[in-house]
């Protein structure tokens, strides 16, 4: 065989290895990624009643500051 040959030969392994390499690492990402979305709406699911206490908090906050600018107002 000639020299070139196995230059190229090599060259195009390495270069699909390179590519074989990059897809499994994006792969393991979006496994990642989709496994941490899943976690973080188990939790927020989880203390659903938190968030709805905070939510109800901010509301009677926002009520009661309107009603001191009406009054202020009048």
């Amino acid at each position: 065989m000639h020299p070139e040959i196995d230059a190229n030969c090599f060259w195009a392994a390495t270069r699909n290895a390179h590519l074989w390499l990059g897809s499994i690492i994006a792969v393991m990402w979006m496994i990642i990624l989709i496994a941490a979305m899943f976690r973080a709406e188990s939790l927020f699911s989880h203390d659903k009643s938190l968030m709805d206490g905070i939510w109800k908090h901010r509301r009677r906050l926002k009520l009661s500051n309107t009603l001191l600018v009406k009054k202020l107002e009048v």
